[in-house]
């Protein structure tokens, strides 16, 4: 059997009731939360985040000296 408690909402601190003992975001924050989850998704859907080259790579075609990369400081 489900017990139903009441919170305040986290965010805006309306009143809310749920059968979840920790308080949480009311269902207009948490559709809120959702729909603006969604708009940065969309954003960044187009953006690649793979790397060209593998660190390896990256690694090999560093200039070295002596077998060590030579860093400038």
């Amino acid at each position: 059997m489900s017990q139903n408690y009441t919170h305040n909402c986290i965010k805006c601190a309306t009143q809310y009731t749920d059968t979840d003992p920790d308080p949480y975001y009311c269902q207009t924050c948490n559709e809120a939360r959702k729909a603006l989850a969604r708009q940065v998704d969309q954003k960044m859907a187009g953006r690649t985040t793979r790397r060209e080259h593998s660190a390896l790579k990256e690694y090999d075609s560093a200039p070295k000296i002596g077998g060590f990369i030579h860093v400038k400081l």
